[in-house]
């Protein structure tokens, strides 16, 4: 399967080794080229620097003939951007968008301070279970099918 992966953090360089290590042909893109480091040595999959959301970028990736899209770099907007254009324009059909929840900034005290992290927060992925609620700075991967897409297209129109 073909993977383009957005974004060479963490997360992306992470899932980058595991999808490469079974097999798959994996295309990263960042728009900072030192993040190929985060990367294990011999990695055999393609790196390409620039926007993920750069249709002329995309398309030197292969997107026109990915199998899966992934966009996990740091900012919401990129993410959406690139995760839209993979799916709508370039018809990927497995597309997975990396989200933070944000909220406005609480006032600090000693009891917030020593608050447990919330089940997404807690370093490793999870599943919330229902009536969980995030808090700021958790990460939700979102992954949708197309008869949701379209329900949630018609509720905006």
């Amino acid at each position: 399967m073909r993977v383009i992966i957005a974004g060479c953090g963490r997360a992306g360089s992470l899932l980058a080794a595991q999808l490469a290590a079974e097999g798959h042909d994996v295309r990263i893109v960042d728009r900072v080229a030192r993040t190929r480091r985060l990367l294990p040595a011999g990695f055999p999959g393609r790196f390409h620097v620039g926007n993920v959301y750069s249709r002329t970028v995309l398309e030197a990736a292969g997107v026109e003939h990915a199998d899966a899209f992934v966009a996990v770099t740091s900012g919401d907007n990129s993410n959406i951007v690139s995760a839209r254009t993979a799916k709508e324009t370039y018809r990927v059909p497995i597309v997975l968008v990396l989200a933070h929840v944000y909220a406005p900034a609480a006032p600090t005290s000693a009891a917030n301070s020593a608050s447990p992290p919330s089940p997404a927060s807690a370093g490793r992925p999870t599943v919330p279970a229902p009536g969980t609620r995030l808090q700021p700075g958790d990460e939700l991967l979102v992954v949708s099918h197309a008869a949701t897409e379209q329900e949630i297209h018609a509720a905006f129109q």
